[in-house]
């Protein structure tokens, strides 16, 4: 098993959850056993009204999934934080977003091997070029805005260009009303299920 507590030991305690997300412990990250623990994870996804979604490169030096592809925002939910202050706080730290209300979307639980996890969904739509975000070096390295018909097309040709468990993450982002109504991606959300 791949070593996922490179770097750990410094980090906040994690929440583990059960199977209902009712919290049942606080660990230390670098005792987090990722093939048994549950645990909770924010996600943001931002979007434009030309139908594109911004997309941000993890670190080279993450202990998982460095170096590829995820949405914009995510983080793992630290002792003493709900989904809401994750969200935000991660937003702020990884792009410098402050003072924009964030749409609370769905949350799923995400079996993904070796994790498995809650993920609370977030949406917004922000037109702003990418200078406007001010990426944390250490988180990601770096961001486009790309075409979500396209985005549908890569992650089926190249998968592994994107994080763990981005073709089911993907499932929920394409769903959303604004990304059904723009550049005709309504005809590639009929075949998703081929994803």
């Amino acid at each position: 098993m791949k070593n996922y507590n490179i770097n750990l030991v410094n980090k906040p305690k994690q929440v583990v959850v059960d199977e209902y997300d009712n919290i049942i412990a606080i660990k230390n990250r670098k005792d987090i056993n990722y093939e048994t623990d549950i645990f909770r994870t924010s996600a943001l996804w931002i979007t434009n009204t030309k139908g594109e979604i911004l997309l941000a490169r993890r670190a080279f030096n993450k202990p998982s999934n460095p170096g590829r592809w995820g949405p914009a925002v995510a983080g793992t939910l630290d002792e003493g934080e709900d989904y809401d202050d994750s969200v935000y706080k991660e937003a702020e730290e990884e792009l410098g977003i402050t003072g924009i209300k964030f749409q609370k979307a769905e949350k799923s639980f995400l079996n993904i091997p070796p994790f498995r996890y809650f993920v609370q969904w977030y949406t917004v739509t922000i037109d702003k070029p990418l200078n406007y975000f001010k990426p944390q070096e250490e988180e990601v390295v770096g961001l486009t805005w790309i075409d979500a018909k396209i985005l549908i097309n890569e992650v089926k040709e190249t998968p592994n260009t994107y994080i763990t468990g981005f073709r089911e993450s993907i499932m929920f982002l394409i769903k959303q009303p604004l990304l059904c109504k723009t550049k005709n991606v309504t005809s590639t959300i009929s075949h998703q299920q081929s994803l």
